[in-house]
């Protein structure tokens, strides 16, 4: 005679949901550090998990506060915005006028020009120090006090270190002689001078 199948009791399937739920709760609350070792009573599980519950629910408070200040700082943002927008010209900003193109360049060419009348041989600096001249007309603003400090400040860090100076010094020697008789026939260098400085254009003064 075969043995009978025994199934499982509702009582028996009461108890294993029950004890199921319980390890649920222990994976939730109890310390995952402390769960191989120790093992809480029932009663100690139900504590922590009230415990669990009212932080999650705190934590949810919080969460929906936030979310609500946050919705409320997007919309006085959005009116912000629209009160800025409504402020601007119809047809856009007006683009600002560009300074005249060369000023620096051409104020450069007049002062070189009248010193070199004086005295021939600021030409020769002149065409030394155009790199440092160039360089600064670029890197250095001029559109308020404090930004001129600080592109000014810039500048001497990027342009005015040795490493820098010394290529630069000895391009523009060797840029003087190509364009001079400096090595061969260095008397002429107050008629080149002059020369030089007449081929440059005129400013308006």
């Amino acid at each position: 005679m075969g043995r009978r199948a025994v199934l499982p009791t509702t009582d028996h399937a009461r108890r294993m949901h029950i004890s199921s739920s319980f390890n649920t709760l222990a994976s939730l609350v109890a310390p995952a550090s402390a769960r191989p070792t120790v093992k809480l009573s029932r009663a100690r599980l139900l504590q922590r998990g009230v415990a669990y519950v009212g932080q999650l629910q705190q934590e949810r408070r919080q969460g929906q506060a936030t979310a609500q200040r946050l919705r409320r700082e997007i919309q006085e943002l959005s009116a912000a915005i629209g009160e800025f927008q409504r402020q601007l010209p119809p047809g856009g900003t007006p683009a600002a006028a560009a300074p005249p193109a060369d000023s620096a360049a051409q104020l450069f060419a007049d002062y070189v020009r009248r010193r070199t009348l004086q005295d021939w041989r600021f030409w020769l600096f002149s065409t030394i120090m155009k790199p440092l001249f160039e360089s600064y007309s670029e890197a250095v603003s001029t559109s308020s006090a404090e930004e001129f400090c600080q592109s000014v400040l810039g500048w001497l860090e990027r342009h005015c270190t040795l490493p820098v100076l010394r290529p630069a010094i000895s391009g523009s020697l060797l840029q003087l002689c190509k364009v001079t008789s400096i090595l061969t026939q260095p008397t002429r260098l107050p008629e080149q001078a002059l020369q030089a400085v007449s081929r440059l254009p005129p400013g308006d003064s």
